[in-house]
């Protein structure tokens, strides 16, 4: 349903970078940078799993248009991938999902990045999608409402959706980067994996796992209106007549 590619062997700079963000402290609350999570997530890595998303629509950073998710029916399968602009290991992963939305639009399959870090404006995300040579839609998606309903928590987090618009794998991308260690290349594609699988009519073998990237910069939580004091409806007209007549 529903070019700037970097190519080669990424440099040991760039990697050292990606590396050490992967193990620093994080952060509470809203610092203007969206910082890695330390330790495994709290919640359960398939939730949502076969579970319907409804509908969302997003405004698209660099052209201004307006995107829903039910706007690709008739698709095989929607990739809805989360970014940020300033996150090392999130970075690194932008040349391959460029090359990876190459390789599957052909094939009936929808690339949508979603921004929902609140320090990163649509204009700062439009231009990072330009520097980077990222040419499918990227999402501003203001005070997190996607990220909350899916529960999405990292830059680098992806969900495959199928024809009916369910999840059918959540995760990582591929396990060239887990928390605190770094490979040469990946031992696993996921993300590929589920696709192939997906287009094939077939189950696929790997349908969650943890992801390395850093945390999504939400909003904090608007609080819950005051009750206030209590409102009392003044008496009609008729009602005070009546009770005067009693006096």
């Amino acid at each position: 349903m529903f070019d700037r590619i970097v190519r080669g062997r990424v440099g040991d700079g760039v990697r050292a970078i990606a590396l050490a963000a992967l193990v620093a402290i994080p952060t509470s609350g809203s610092t203007g940078w969206a910082g890695p999570v330390e330790g495994p997530s709290k919640l359960p890595l398939d939730r949502g799993l076969m579970q319907r998303l409804a509908n969302f629509t997003l405004d698209d950073a660099t052209s201004g248009r307006k995107v829903s998710l039910y706007d690709f029916a008739g698709k095989r399968a929607i990739v809805l991938v989360f970014l940020g602009t300033d996150c090392p290991v999130g970075n690194l992963y932008v040349p391959r999902l460029v090359e990876l939305n190459h390789e599957y639009r052909t094939k009936g399959v929808v690339f949508l990045g979603i921004n929902s870090n609140a320090h990163e404006d649509r204009a700062s995300v439009a231009r990072h999608a330009k520097e980077n040579g990222i040419d499918f839609p990227v999402l501003k998606d203001v005070e997190n409402r996607v990220s909350d309903t899916v529960l999405a928590e990292r830059t680098c987090e992806t969900l495959v959706l199928d024809g009916i618009a369910r999840i059918r794998y959540r995760g990582a991308i591929d396990d060239q980067y887990i928390q605190g260690k770094a490979k040469d290349k990946p031992s696993h594609n996921y993300l590929k994996e589920a696709l192939n699988a997906l287009l094939k009519d077939q189950p696929i073998a790997v349908t969650s796992t943890a992801v390395a990237g850093c945390l999504l910069d939400r909003v904090d939580p608007k609080p819950a209106p005051s009750a206030g004091a209590p409102r009392v409806r003044a008496p009609s007209a008729e009602l005070a007549r009546a009770l005067g007549s009693k006096h």
